[in-house]
């Protein structure tokens, strides 16, 4: 009786130890490089006409947003509206840049890309309060 009791603690301790990190608020954080490394990759993977000169100029303006992100995070550090601000004036500044270098046909593949990556995100926080939009 006495090894089923520490047998049953302790399945019942690693439930709870495993609630508690799903409950976690915010989620997991994920590496802001790692991000914009997957976002790079999508647009390179997905748009597949793109020229070298393309691709390079894509890569420099990404590693001018990692770069401008770095500095809103660490200027803004305790100052989460200011940071959303500035974060969104940043993803719209590389997003205008990345349409300066696409053609048409790219730049409508672009935008199926931005809109199917939204849809990703709002599905992924459509069960959490304040999820979805």
């Amino acid at each position: 009786m006495n090894r089923t009791k520490k047998v049953l603690f302790m399945v019942l301790g690693i439930l709870v130890t495993q609630w508690a990190f799903a409950q976690e608020p915010g989620g997991q954080r994920r590496d802001p490089a790692e991000m914009i490394k997957k976002e790079k990759a999508m647009i390179t993977d997905n748009i597949t006409t793109l020229s070298d000169d393309q691709k390079l100029m894509i890569d420099n303006v990404f590693v001018d947003y990692e770069a401008s992100m770095k500095k809103a995070r660490a200027e803004n550090s305790g100052d989460i509206g200011g940071m959303r601000e500035i974060m969104q004036s940043v993803r719209s500044e590389k997003d205008e840049a990345i349409k300066g270098i696409l053609d048409e046909e790219q730049n409508a593949q672009y935008a199926e890309l931005v809109n199917k990556g939204r849809q990703e995100k709002r599905k992924g926080r459509g069960n959490r309060p304040g999820g979805g939009e």
